[in-house]
């Protein structure tokens, strides 16, 4: 019983950081595009200035 509890407390911690480096990876996703919009959009205005 001992050496389960010892097994099962690593693989909660691993499940709890794989939720958080998936959380952070689609924050990060999301952060892009926003960047790949505003970066198409600024083209855009460029363009229109010239």
């Amino acid at each position: 019983m001992c050496v389960k509890k010892i097994w099962i407390a690593p693989e909660d911690r691993v499940k709890r950081s794989d939720a958080r480096v998936c959380a952070l990876e689609e924050k990060v996703e999301l952060g892009d595009v926003g960047a790949t919009i505003v970066a198409d959009r600024l083209t855009q205005l460029e363009k229109k200035l010239i």
